[in-house]
């Protein structure tokens, strides 16, 4: 019951937590000798 409620309260976050990190990636791909 407490890990439904928080796997909803953190959809949002969990979601914006994985756009964030692939934009890292992209920008570590993009930078020369990584």
């Amino acid at each position: 019951m407490f890990f439904r409620f928080f796997t909803k309260k953190n959809r949002k976050v969990i979601s914006s937590a994985i756009i964030i990190f692939l934009i890292i990636a992209m920008v570590l791909a993009f930078i020369p000798g990584h």
